[in-house]
């Protein structure tokens, strides 16, 4: 078993469904699942797990977090004295609580659990950006303290 897969039982929805299930232990993951997963489910964790990077002006951006009028955008950032580094951490930060606003448990798990899937996205965020850019080396950050994820090219300053 996964060690993803070992963190259900914090979760309620799993408890509850436990509590239903005339099963053997060993088939309880993987039934939850096959009862529980939706395909839109996987559609919105692939785009967050597996996203679209963009190079643009030598700096590697979440497609996602561009802003709407890019030039605008790093013509006030290059006043502000923002290096290429500081605006691709800055663009390319996600709030985790911003992946799961709706999600009734968000506030009751584990900083475990938290940290377990925030290294699985930094890891899957790092084997995209090698497959898109592999002349390229990227820091991805998970900062358990701020709950933040961050990427970044690794270049000199």
């Amino acid at each position: 078993m996964s060690k993803l897969l070992k963190l259900l039982p914090n979760f309620l929805a799993y408890q509850e469904w436990i509590k239903k299930a005339p099963l053997d232990s060993d088939e309880y993951y993987r039934t939850f699942q096959a009862s529980e997963s939706r395909l839109f489910q996987y559609i919105i964790a692939a785009d967050i797990l597996w996203p679209e990077f963009i190079e643009i002006e030598g700096m590697y951006i979440h497609k996602r977090q561009m802003p709407y009028d890019w030039e605008a955008w790093v013509k006030k950032a290059r006043e502000d004295g923002l290096s290429s580094n500081e605006m691709e951490a800055l663009l390319n930060h996600i709030h985790y609580e911003t992946l799961f606003v709706q999600d009734p448990e968000y506030d009751t798990v584990s900083d475990e659990v938290l940290t377990t899937l925030a290294n699985v996205i930094c890891e899957m965020w790092k084997q995209k950006l090698k497959v898109v850019f592999p002349e390229v080396e990227f820091e991805v950050v998970y900062d358990p303290e701020e709950h933040i994820f961050y990427t970044r090219a690794l270049r000199e300053h």
